[in-house]
């Protein structure tokens, strides 16, 4: 939705009268994707240099394959999930393989964290990456030099956060209409038109058999009575 939104801001400068053209989402996404994989070549500079071209070329046939890129021009959740984790790879590798210290990892390990934030909430089943995510970032945080008990109390602030906003966000961050809409599309779109007894499923989950008639539609599909307040 933050990428979205920009997209929208930026289309009304540049476009008067409410024109919005799709391909305005690809301005604002693509300098991330481009990013990331600048990240990870800068991982790789005290590889051999055959490494630093062979992943080169890899990132050039995966992520400028049309099959990824066509995602920038959606609305759809995905390409949050596919940016945010190449960039929270890259940055990873980046810890990993350059070895920063001081100031540098800190500020590095702080932009880790905002995108596994960022990652875990572009969509909610990635909620559940946040557990394994914040035990690597309380593993690459303790990596310095120092007493060992303090380097692990301070490695695990970042980490408690992350977990702490995710339980937040899957209590409380989800808006009605998209849960409305995911368990209308589960309900209607899913569990009914596979099932060999509509009527008695639907009497199973406490609802009234004559929802049969809309096995087969979507939350968007006209005629829905979704403003009705009894459905």
């Amino acid at each position: 939705l933050l990428i979205v939104k920009a997209a929208v801001k930026l289309a009304g400068v540049l476009w008067k009268g409410g024109h919005f053209d799709l391909r305005i989402l690809t301005v604002v996404q693509l300098p991330i994707m481009l990013l990331s994989l600048v990240i990870t070549l800068a991982a790789l500079t005290r590889r051999p240099f055959a490494d630093l071209v062979m992943v080169g070329l890899l990132l050039l046939l995966i992520f400028c394959d049309v099959g990824y890129v066509c995602y920038l021009n959606s609305f759809y959740s995905d390409p949050g999930s596919l940016l945010f984790l190449l960039l929270m790879t890259s940055l990873t590798l980046f810890l990993i393989l350059q070895e920063p210290q001081g100031i540098a990892r800190g500020l590095i390990l702080c932009a880790l964290s905002l995108v596994m934030l960022l990652f875990v909430m572009a969509k909610a089943m990635n909620i559940l990456l946040g557990g394994p995510l914040a035990l690597l970032l309380w593993r690459l945080g303790a990596v310095g030099q120092g007493p060992p008990l303090r380097r692990w109390l301070r490695a695990s602030v970042a980490p408690v956060l992350l977990v702490a906003c995710c339980g937040l966000y899957l209590t409380k961050g989800l808006h009605p209409e998209i849960k409305r809409t995911n368990l209308y599309h589960h309900m209607f779109g899913e569990l009914l038109p596979s099932s060999a007894d509509p009527s008695a499923d639907l009497q199973a989950f406490g609802l009234p058999a004559s929802y049969a008639s809309l096995s087969g539609t979507g939350w968007y599909t006209p005629g829905v009575p979704k403003k009705d307040p009894a459905f």
